[in-house]
């Protein structure tokens, strides 16, 4: 390089000497001459013929007035290999570790190109380019359309903002809302979107298998969302509005770990209302595999195993039997104490059953619960339950021929059976029920009342069997029709009130020996030794003490003779006159 003064000189007789003056016009004329590629194609390599610093020397001889003259020239070496122009205004790398090789080439196809910065490039093309930074590539981005990117170079973009988001960039709202409206945030879908709104992020540890993949971010697209200021969807919101709809079409093996996190992990999340919501979810597994809402089922504890044990769809199954969930269930719905509903459901269905062992077990179980349990002696239970057939009775010790008995194994309603302690005269008058009396008092349920009422409808009905039975069944029922008499006639006597009685004058219940009389037919003693049956009878001997009784049902004291006189009438007008 010549010393300044010459320059100078030469400058001042250049036109007398016949010489030009070599400026950076001349220079660039001069380039343009000599390396045509210089300033037409972007993969420009230097002629090996020249030395190998001459770009080097070209910038330190450039000096100020480069930009102007040489802005469409591929003079600065791009990263990656080539050359981009100075109008390009690409982004000088500044770092020590080289990008991405894919992540340059990425930009390349948008337009923003990546150049090495030699330290003898004059300050007036540095103060024109910016350094490669998140916030300098984010304004370039703005510019161009990500219309028919791939999905790799969405990918490369989203990894460079996270790898490279300092904490100054994140403080930066505007950067970061810039970030987020890039189309290379990836979805659980595999689609691309802007951060919004409608853009979710599941909750920390959920399994992604639960969300929907349209709403929610792809877990690799999370740390980068987070970054620019997203906020992950609350664990409470997320079950409430994502899980919880949709937990009818889990499989069981899923189904259960979500219900396990959410009765262990994840409870304390739930309060009041929320706990609320749990029991109509239907997230629990059931002893026969379905998944149901806690408010639909019961402890499994011996009482209630005893009465519904076959309906498995009433408990909890598997993995939800565990000791440290029973707590947890119990606040979300599931009862101890089985409802008049099921409890009405299974009796009736028990009483449909050909099982008898299995309903007397029940029926002793059903008794013990409600004794047990008197929060279930409401109308919704009782009423039903005491005209419904469930009780077993025992068996009775009077001929089969009357229609009043319960055969061996015969179940009656509590409202028709006595308890044992009327035995006396209960296996006359009524079924008794099979179990001790101290097992039904408390129970709430009411049974039938051994009551002079029902003990003369009894035997009414019993008259009424006898006398239209044949002779020969009448024969073979006579002592047992006898047995019946004498056990009603007992209990009436210290049990009969006289407006009671008063409904019952004049039926046929005097028995005779042989058969059921009016009362005005039979006389308590006898006036004469003749033997007027069938239409006039003495009452017998060992029913004497009943005599009072059968007064006061209008049984005569004696014959009179006008008794006698009727009884000849009759037998007149039967012989129509004949010899008798």
């Amino acid at each position: 390089k010549l010393p300044q003064w010459v320059l100078d000189k030469l400058r001042r007789n250049a036109t007398l000497a016949g010489l030009t003056q070599f400026t950076a016009s001349v220079l660039c004329t001069s380039l343009r001459h000599c390396i045509p590629e210089i300033a037409s194609a972007e993969n420009f390599c230097p002629n090996l013929d020249l030395p190998s610093d001459w770009l080097s020397r070209f910038w330190c001889w450039a000096g100020e007035d480069v930009w102007s003259v040489f802005a469409d020239f591929f003079l600065l070496p791009r990263l990656g290999g080539g050359f981009c122009k100075l109008g390009e205004y690409p982004l000088l790398y500044l770092g020590n570790t080289l990008p991405n090789p894919l992540l340059l080439t990425c930009l390349s196809k948008l337009g923003i190109h990546v150049a090495s910065f030699p330290a003898h490039v004059p300050l007036s093309v540095q103060k024109n380019l910016r350094g490669f930074t998140v916030k300098s590539l984010a304004e370039r981005l703005t510019r161009v359309t990500f219309k028919g990117m791939t999905a790799t170079d969405r990918d490369l973009l989203a990894i460079f903002f996270k790898d490279n988001l300092s904490r100054h960039d994140t403080a930066d709202t505007e950067l970061c809302n810039t970030l987020g409206q890039f189309p290379i945030h990836r979805m659980q879908s595999g689609e691309y979107t802007l951060l919004g709104p409608s853009v979710l992020i599941q909750p920390e540890k959920t399994d992604v298998q639960l969300v929907d993949p349209t709403r929610f971010l792809h877990e690799a697209a999370i740390p980068l969302a987070l970054q620019l200021k997203a906020e992950r969807m609350p664990l409470l919101e997320f079950y409430t509005d994502v899980v919880f709809p949709k937990i009818h079409l889990l499989n069981e093996d899923l189904r259960e770990h979500v219900g396990v996190l959410l009765l262990t992990r994840d409870f304390h999340h739930f309060h009041g209302r929320e706990v609320g919501l749990l029991s109509h979810v239907s997230f629990v597994t059931s002893a026969d595999g379905a998944g149901r809402p806690p408010s639909s089922l019961f402890e499994d504890t011996p009482q209630n195993i005893a009465l519904v044990g076959s309906n498995t769809s009433l408990f909890p199954g598997g993995i939800f039997c565990r000791e440290e969930l029973r707590t947890p269930l119990h606040l979300c719905g599931v009862r101890r104490v089985l409802t008049p509903e099921v409890l009405l459901a299974t009796v009736k269905a028990v009483c449909s059953s050909s099982d008898t062992a299995h309903q007397t077990s029940f029926a002793r179980a059903l008794t013990q619960y409600l004794k047990c349990n008197c929060s279930l002696q409401v109308p919704l239970l009782m009423e039903p339950l005491q005209n419904l057939p469930w009780v077993p009775c025992r068996q009775g010790d009077v001929a089969h021929d009357f229609s009043y008995f319960v055969p061996v194994g015969g179940f009656e309603c509590p409202a028709k059976v006595l308890v044992p302690d009327h035995k006396d005269v209960g296996f006359s008058v009524a079924a008794v029920a099979d179990m001790e009396s101290t097992l039904l008092e408390g129970s709430g349920l009411k049974t039938a009342q051994c009551s002079s009422k029902l003990v003369l409808k009894h035997l009414s009905r019993v008259a009424a069997q006898y006398k239209a039975q044949n002779e020969e069944r009448q024969r073979q029922n006579s002592q047992a029709a006898a047995d019946i008499a004498e056990k009603c006639y007992q209990f009436l006597v210290s049990h009969t009130l006289p407006r009671t009685i008063q409904l019952f004058v004049g039926l046929p219940l005097i028995w005779t020996g042989t058969t059921y009389a009016l009362p005005s037919c039979v006389e308590m003693r006898s006036t004469s030794r003749l033997d007027l049956a069938p239409y006039l009878y003495t009452l017998p001997a060992n029913l004497s003490v009943f005599s009072g009784l059968l007064v006061s049902l209008g049984a005569r004291e004696t014959f009179a003779l006008k008794d006698l006189a009727n009884v000849i009438n009759k037998l007149g007008k039967q012989t129509a006159g004949n010899t008798l």
